[in-house]
């Protein structure tokens, strides 16, 4: 007899999950993408009106967490889901959570501010800017074997089937 432990069998590192499982997991964190998004929006919108004081100016908290909050969160899901989708998804989050606030349905008036504040403003250019750029950097993070078969390399037309070979210009 021997004293040796049980040999335990490792599974291999590069198991791929069942597709049903995959699937779950990618439509969950397309959710809570949006979700977030959605809720980065509510919190940014009812901060339009707080400009606390740094370093000399007053900052608008409500155009830096539009900004920083829609780049930062958009990058994060486009990195993490490899691809467009995340930050599409995150953008048009925060897009509805915006439009929830403006159009609620209620008398309160959140995102307002008195005539020539530029600040309402600046957060839905900013936030949009910033989700827009989000979506378009985003394209870095595609697999690349995605990309080849989303758009096979161009190898130009055949010199038999082409004009030039015809003899016609």
């Amino acid at each position: 007899m021997s004293d040796s432990a049980p040999e335990v069998q490792e599974s291999p590192v590069g198991t791929p999950a069942p597709g049903w499982l995959r699937d779950g997991v990618f439509a969950l964190t397309c959710a809570m993408v949006f979700l977030a998004a959605l809720v980065l929006a509510l919190v940014g919108a009812f901060h339009i009106p707080d400009r606390p004081a740094f370093l000399g100016a007053h900052w608008p908290v409500a155009v830096l967490l539009a900004a920083g909050g829609n780049l930062c969160l958009g990058l994060l899901a486009g990195w993490g889901l490899r691809g467009r989708t995340g930050p599409a998804l995150g953008f048009a989050g925060w897009i509805v959570g915006v439009g929830l606030v403006m159009f609620g349905g209620t008398d309160d008036v959140v995102i307002g501010g008195t005539p020539g504040d530029w600040v309402p403003m600046g957060f839905l250019f900013a936030g949009a800017f910033a989700g827009v750029l989000a979506v378009a950097v985003s394209i870095r993070f595609v697999d690349p074997g995605a990309r080849a078969r989303l758009m096979p390399p161009f190898s130009g037309p055949d010199s038999e089937s082409s004009l030039r070979a015809s003899g016609r210009r």
